[in-house]
């Protein structure tokens, strides 16, 4: 697996040049990129999008409706719930006001595990380089779905702050997705952030289990088609 050169750089001295990226964010979805219409699937990739339309057929697929937690990088496509940044020398954690864990990107030197256990937000550590921070995400679990995502993926976000007219700055994070498996190359989606300094964020709890009922009821009515 190729990684960045990320390590050896995340100091206290190079943090305290950086842009503040503290506070709290929405992303803006008019100005956010989504999924192109036409991905560059991989046959394996193909054969994964097929089997998961096949699966399920006229059936809405929307864990979001379940308020579940979906990882990295569906996590950073949320929209209409505010997402706060805390930013340290030695680490930047994102907060997210619908779904959890937060995530936390390791910015003080340290390379990835070696013994690295997949989660659904994976591993991140970044640098700064000028006033972007450019991020890479490994270790992260395969991911069921319209778009699906392998165990190989690697994940590369240059988040950076813009100046803008109406909003003063806006904080863009431009990220790119490799997957051998999936994409027969890299996916890049830019997505837009707007400041709201006055607000705080609410606390919601999730709950796996309605969605676990669905998804068994989808397969129950599969399962009772296809006899």
């Amino acid at each position: 697996m190729a990684l960045l050169l990320l390590t050896g750089l995340g100091s206290a001295a190079l943090s305290q040049q950086a842009p503040e990226f503290t506070g709290v964010w929405m992303q803006d979805r008019a100005r956010s990129g989504r999924w192109p219409a036409e991905l560059p699937y991989t046959n394996a990739g193909q054969t994964a999008v097929s089997t998961f339309e096949e699966n399920y057929r006229e059936n809405p697929f929307d864990p979001g409706r379940f308020c579940v937690f979906q990882g990295m990088p569906v996590t950073m496509f949320i929209t209409a719930y505010w997402t706060e940044f805390i930013q340290r020398p030695e680490r930047m954690t994102i907060i997210f006001e619908i779904s959890k864990p937060p995530r936390r990107i390791y910015t003080d030197g340290r390379g990835h595990p070696d013994d690295l256990y997949p989660t659904k937000n994976g591993h991140s550590i970044g640098q700064w380089e000028d006033n972007t921070l450019v991020v890479e995400t490994v270790g992260l679990v395969a991911r069921e779905g319209p778009v699906p995502g392998s165990e190989q993926q690697r994940i590369v976000e240059r988040i950076r702050l813009e100046k803008d007219d109406i909003q003063g700055s806006v904080l863009v994070d431009e990220l790119t997705i490799h997957d051998p498996i999936i994409f027969a190359e890299p996916v890049t989606i830019t997505l837009y952030y707007t400041p709201w300094p006055d607000e705080d964020l609410l606390e919601y709890e999730c709950n796996d289990g309605p969605w676990q009922d669905y998804l068994r009821e989808l397969k129950e009515q599969r399962d009772r088609a296809d006899k």
